[in-house]
């Protein structure tokens, strides 16, 4: 009898512990979601650079050490976001907090969030070995830029991607709403361009409207609109070879075709400058208000 008992508290003692480790295990794993695309995960981070860890160390500042590596990277190539060189990344200690175990000298493709104010990454982004991410590679494509338009002394980020060709410059009229990008275009091309919407949008009563987009004055259908949210608007363009100047501006046929007397029935408008003769068939640019010579 004493046997069985003996025996029988033995078996309870061994569940017990292996209930606690198996408990223990399930509360500091480190649990995700669903894997994004690598766009989606390019959406969602602050920001996304492929770059060589450099140095590994305790995290400092307002943040316990013992919670937190640092992790310092020379930034070789950005595809979002722009960086310090060297850059800082922080990220757990261990698998258990989805800390990413970084190798000092190794090539990454790091994918970071922004918290407190320092960049982060985890095991739960689709941040991997350079080696490794062809895919990512594959889908993220051109290295994002961002051009610094100045605009009443106001500072607007516009991200851009082209392909085949150089951005010049950037610039706004916030008069005809409009934005226009002059360029240097080796070949056909194309060209994504995030747009903010607090600096020139498209839409009326809150419903968002398509684009009218001029390649050296001429429309072109040849673009689409891949990506909205509450803040900015992102556009493809494709362009030929040899275009020098892009237009992008609100398309109001949706007004025309309410109001279709405005498409055929608008006098003639003459305009007075200081340009020398014009050449018959010379596509002019008008922005600006106008009215009639009979009014005072």
């Amino acid at each position: 009898m004493h046997s069985k008992i003996s025996t029988l508290t033995i078996l309870i003692v061994m569940l017990s512990l292996l209930f606690t480790i198996g408990s223990n295990d399930s509360s500091s794993a480190c649990e995700c979601a669903l894997s994004p695309t690598p766009l989606e995960q390019l959406d969602r981070s602050t920001a996304v650079f492929s770059g060589t860890v450099i140095d590994i160390s305790e995290s400092v500042g307002p943040y316990a050490p013992e919670l937190s590596y640092q992790v310092t990277f020379d930034v070789e190539r950005s595809w979002k976001g722009e960086f310090d060189k060297p850059t800082i990344v922080h990220t757990g200690l261990d698998s258990g907090v989805c800390g990413y175990p970084f190798e000092k000298g190794e090539n990454y493709l790091v994918y970071v969030h922004e918290s407190e104010n320092r960049l982060e990454t985890d095991t739960c982004s689709r941040t991997k070995p350079l080696a490794n991410a062809q895919e990512d590679l594959n889908a993220l494509g051109t290295e994002l830029k961002v051009y610094k338009l100045n605009v009443d002394n106001q500072i607007f980020n516009i991200p851009y991607a082209i392909v085949n060709a150089d951005v010049g410059k950037i610039e706004a009229d916030l008069y005809s709403n409009s934005i226009y990008i002059s360029m240097r275009s080796h070949d056909d091309g194309t060209l994504e361009l995030t747009i903010p919407r607090n600096l020139v949008d498209s839409k009326s009563d809150n419903e968002d409207h398509g684009w009218l987009i001029l390649i050296d004055g001429e429309e072109v259908r040849d673009h689409r609109e891949i990506r909205t949210s509450a803040c900015f608007r992102t556009i493809s363009i494709n362009f030929h070879g040899g275009a020098e100047e892009i237009d992008v501006m609100p398309d109001l046929a949706y007004i025309l075709d309410d109001i279709p007397r405005l498409a055929t029935e608008v006098s003639p408008v003459s305009f007075a400058t200081d340009m020398v003769p014009y050449i018959r068939g010379q596509a002019i640019r008008v922005t600006g208000c106008t009215k009639s010579l009979s009014e005072n």
